[in-house]
């Protein structure tokens, strides 16, 4: 059968906790580097999700998850 899908993009980040933030939040915080994304429109940004966890990993690499 078809394998399920997803609509948003999800940004896998790290965090001093585990945490979900709303795209349109994590662009309009000068201190991330998202601000960019604010030029793709308010429905690009209600589709864009991040989640901080706080992994060594991450300190070093960013994840994003495509749709599809």
């Amino acid at each position: 059968g078809a394998e399920p899908t997803t609509s948003e993009f999800t940004v896998l980040m790290h965090g001093p906790k585990l945490k979900t933030i709303e795209g349109i939040v994590m662009a309009a915080d000068s201190a991330r580097s998202f601000s960019p994304l604010e030029k793709f429109g308010q429905n690009f940004l209600e589709k864009l999700i991040g989640i901080e966890v706080p992994h060594k990993l991450l300190e070093r690499v960013t994840f994003v998850d495509t749709p599809g």
